[in-house]
């Protein structure tokens, strides 16, 4: 078997073609990090809108809106107004 190598190196071969320039590299990396960040920080204000919701759920259940802007001793607070604190 005869094996003849008939490739011819061409001028643009020899330079590196980037799909992603090495300078631009750290740059989306420091995107997709913020990004991450984000999404930490919106997960943890979810968990605390829910708790609030709960809580304010809790709330209307037990006496309605009057309660969100009664002060504890106003009496409309069903345990302030008989003295139980448990």
């Amino acid at each position: 078997m005869d094996f003849k190598f008939s490739f011819a190196a061409h001028y643009l071969m020899s330079e590196k073609v980037w799909i992603i320039p090495p300078a631009k590299s750290r740059y989306l990396s420091e995107i997709s990090e913020n990004n991450r960040r984000y999404d930490a920080h919106v997960r943890k204000q979810a968990e605390i809108a829910d708790k609030l919701y709960g809580l304010y759920s809790a709330v209307i259940t037990f006496g309605g809106p009057d309660l969100l802007n009664a002060p504890l001793d106003s009496g409309s607070w069903p345990l302030a107004a008989s003295g139980e604190t448990d």
